[in-house]
């Protein structure tokens, strides 16, 4: 598909500039909006009307690798493998505002981990994790990085990550500094997920 002449990647600009659709709301999502496309080198390749590209389809990861802006970013990332121990390297926190959501789809007991790209980007924010083995009356736990944390392991039982729907996200919210916040269900003898392992 190739980009039509004039169209900016702005669709409040192309509602303003060509009277689309909601014209006079161009807060609004219309149907007849052109929107723009990008590869996943975030290369602009043209424009569509369908409102089907609205939706951002989540990401399956099912093997050790690293984490991408083009790839990743502002989508879903199921963590769907079991068995294997399976490591997720974020890109450098810049300050983008880029967020990264990763969702347990398959537990895994062997861990999923995921790790800053080099040990100068921290980790701040904070995990709430609930036990499913203490008693019904036991309060959650509030998990919060170390100075100079920069990993998470959710190992399928104490550190968290127990079953499907447990959630971390990351936030790139300045130039070496991930915001996290999610929730974790952990069993046994609960433990932090935060460690110091990237150098």
């Amino acid at each position: 598909m190739t980009a039509e002449a004039g169209l900016s990647g702005n669709r409040a600009l192309n509602k303003l500039a060509y009277g689309l659709g909601n014209s006079t709301d161009i807060g609004a999502v219309a149907i007849d909006d052109r929107i723009p496309i990008y590869d996943t080198s975030a290369a602009l390749v043209g424009f569509t009307t369908s409102a089907a590209v609205q939706t951002v389809p989540p990401v399956t990861l099912t093997a050790t690798g690293a984490i991408t802006a083009a790839a990743h970013a502002n989508r879903p990332l199921l963590m769907g493998a079991s068995g294997a121990a399976l490591t997720f390297t974020l890109p450098a926190a810049t300050g983008s505002g880029n967020h990264y959501l990763f969702i347990v789809s398959v537990v895994n007991t062997s861990n999923y981990l995921i790790k800053a790209s080099a040990g100068t980007m921290l980790f701040k924010g904070m995990i709430i994790g609930q036990s499913v083995t203490d008693s019904a009356t036991d309060a959650p736990r509030t998990w919060v990085p170390g100075a100079t944390d920069d990993t998470i392991t959710l190992n399928g039982t104490t550190t968290g990550g127990t079953a499907i729907g447990n959630h971390i996200e990351f936030i790139d919210c300045g130039a070496t500094l991930w915001m996290i916040r999610g929730f974790v269900t952990q069993s046994g003898a609960e433990a932090t997920m935060f460690s110091d392992t990237v150098a």
